[in-house]
């Protein structure tokens, strides 16, 4: 038998509301930083490809929300025809600099066999309404490897009424 005595400790819960400031410097796990939050039309172009069907040069627009989650991390939705997102992990640097680690598969209609995408997109704001991204992708066809590419892209920051899911519904 066990002798000794019980001591009832209270556990710090994390407050409900976290302040912007706090949110703004401090850096929560798997969280972007508090100031991405919008949406942003991203302008990409291929500065570099091993892969034959994509070529440096070649530009497409997507577009990217970034939001705030209960938790109060702040995680992006990414707009992509076609293209699915399995995971994805984000990590801060600072209040501008971030990585986002994503898994995607392509489902639109016609095409031949499973493809998928892994890609590491590093954001650094340059102002309140501009940001850079700089990627590579490593791209698969029925898991198997075939190249990668990298991008470069810009994004501008736009109303909610204007992003590309709006006028898309």
């Amino acid at each position: 038998m066990l002798h000794g005595h019980l001591e009832e400790m209270a556990i710090n819960q994390p407050s409900a509301e976290i302040s912007e400031q706090k949110l703004s410097t401090s850096s929560l796990p798997n969280s972007l930083p508090f100031a991405y939050a919008g949406t942003w039309r991203c302008e990409t172009t291929v500065v570099d490809s091993g892969v034959s069907t994509i070529l440096p040069g070649q530009k497409s627009v997507s577009e990217i929300s970034f939001k705030h989650s209960p938790d109060g991390r702040t995680i992006a939705s990414f707009s992509q025809p076609g293209w699915t997102e399995a995971e994805a992990s984000q990590v801060s640097f600072s209040t501008d600099k971030a990585r986002v680690d994503r898994t995607n598969y392509y489902w639109a209609d016609g095409v031949q066999g499973a493809w998928a995408a892994r890609s590491r997109d590093d954001f650094t704001r340059v102002s309140d309404t501009q940001m850079i991204s700089k990627s590579y992708i490593d791209q698969y066809i029925d898991g198997q490897y075939v190249g990668r590419y990298r991008t470069t892209s810009v994004l501008t920051r736009v109303s909610d009424a204007d992003g590309m899911c709006k006028t898309l519904k």
